[in-house]
């Protein structure tokens, strides 16, 4: 049956390929974190602290999913949590030692990730990036 539908022309297809792709290259290269852990604290160092939106708006990810994230880590002791000085609606989340220590040798992986995932794509599909 062919009535011009093409799975391999769908952009979320081909999206699920490149993520796959991702996820097989980072695992190679961080096996003891994944993206979204990784991602989370990696901003979290970069920005120091942040409040619980300004992460969610960072991370371009849902509030359920970092919030979760969150807990895990003040749990294991990576990042803490405070209520912020100016709005005390507000709490604000700060990496610990521990956890600047741990990311700092993953965000040097993390740029080889980068690298191998490029090079897998074709030189178009790379200038469509934001």
């Amino acid at each position: 049956m062919s009535d011009g539908y093409s799975l391999d022309e769908q952009g979320s297809y081909k999206l699920r390929l490149v993520m796959r792709l991702h996820l097989e290259i980072f695992s190679r290269h961080l096996p003891f974190f994944t993206p979204t852990p990784f991602s989370i604290l990696a901003r979290l160092f970069l920005a120091r602290e942040c409040s619980r939106i300004q992460r969610v708006r960072m991370l371009a990810m849902n509030v359920a999913t970092t919030k979760g994230v969150t807990a895990r880590f003040t749990e294991r002791g990576l990042v803490d949590v405070d209520n912020d000085r100016v709005d005390f609606r507000r709490l604000k989340i700060l990496p610990t030692k521990v956890g600047l220590d741990l990311i700092i040798s993953p965000m040097e992986k993390a740029k080889k990730i980068t690298v191998d995932i490029v090079a897998n794509l074709r030189g178009r599909d790379i200038q469509k990036l934001p």
